[in-house]
C-alpha cells in the first residue's frame, strides 16, 4: 500500500479511535461504580486501595470489557481532548467519593490481609451487613409480638377458658423492651 506524505497510515488512525473510545469506555465504567457506590473488581485502584490513579486507568486492559492500555501521551490529542476532561472529572469525583466512604469494594475485593487484621473496607461492609440483619431482626420480633397480641385478643374475645394458655400468653406478651411494648 503507497503512503501519501502528510497523510496519517489507516493502522494509526484506527488505534487512534481504539484509544478515544477505551477513553470513552473508561469513563463510563468509572461513573457506573460511582452510581452504584460500589467498586467492582476490574477498576484498577492502586496497591493500598485508597484511590484510583490518572496512570493507572491509561495503562487498564480488558479484553472483556473491550478496552486498550495506552501511554499519557497516547491521549494528548485534539479529539480526545474532551473525552480526557472528562475521564479526569470521573476519577476525581470516583477519588471523592471513595475517601467520604460513600463507595465501598465489593465482595469480591475484600481480602483477608496477611497481618491478621480486617481492612477499613472489609470492616465497612461487615457493618453494614450487620445493620441489616439487625433491621431484618428488629421488623420479624415486631411482627412476631403483633402476632402474639392479636392472638391474645382472640382468645379474651372468644372467651377461650385454658388457664395454662392464658398463662403462657400473658408471659410472652409482657416484655421489659421498651420499643416492643409501644407496638400496638
Amino acid at each position: 500500500m503507497a503512503y501519501q506524505k502528510g497523510k496519517t497510515s489507516p493502522e494509526i488512525e484506527a488505534k487512534s479511535n481504539e484509544i478515544t473510545s477505551s477513553i470513552i469506555e473508561k469513563t463510563r465504567l468509572i461513573r457506573e461504580a460511582i452510581a452504584h457506590k460500589s467498586i467492582p473488581e476490574y477498576i484498577p485502584l492502586n496497591k493500598t486501595k485508597t484511590k484510583l490513579n490518572l496512570l493507572d486507568v491509561h495503562a487498564w486492559e480488558s479484553k472483556e470489557l473491550k478496552i486498550v492500555g495506552y501511554s499519557y501521551n497516547a491521549t494528548i490529542t485534539e479529539k480526545n481532548k474532551p473525552h480526557l476532561a472528562n475521564l479526569k472529572s470521573a476519577i476525581f469525583k470516583f477519588n471523592e467519593e471513595l475517601a467520604n466512604n460513600n463507595i465501598t469494594v465489593t465482595v469480591g475485593k475484600c481480602e483477608n490481609s496477611n497481618s491478621g487484621y480486617k481492612t477499613r473496607a472489609q470492616l465497612d461492609l461487615e457493618n453494614k451487613e450487620l445493620k441489616s440483619m439487625i433491621e431484618k431482626l428488629d421488623r420479624q420480633v415486631v411482627e412476631l409480638f403483633r402476632a402474639y397480641l392479636q392472638l391474645n385478643h382472640f382468645i379474651k374475645q372468644n372467651g377461650f377458658e385454658n388457664r395454662q394458655y392464658h398463662e403462657l400468653l400473658k408471659l410472652h406478651s409482657q416484655t421489659e423492651n421498651q420499643y416492643l411494648s409501644k407496638v400496638k
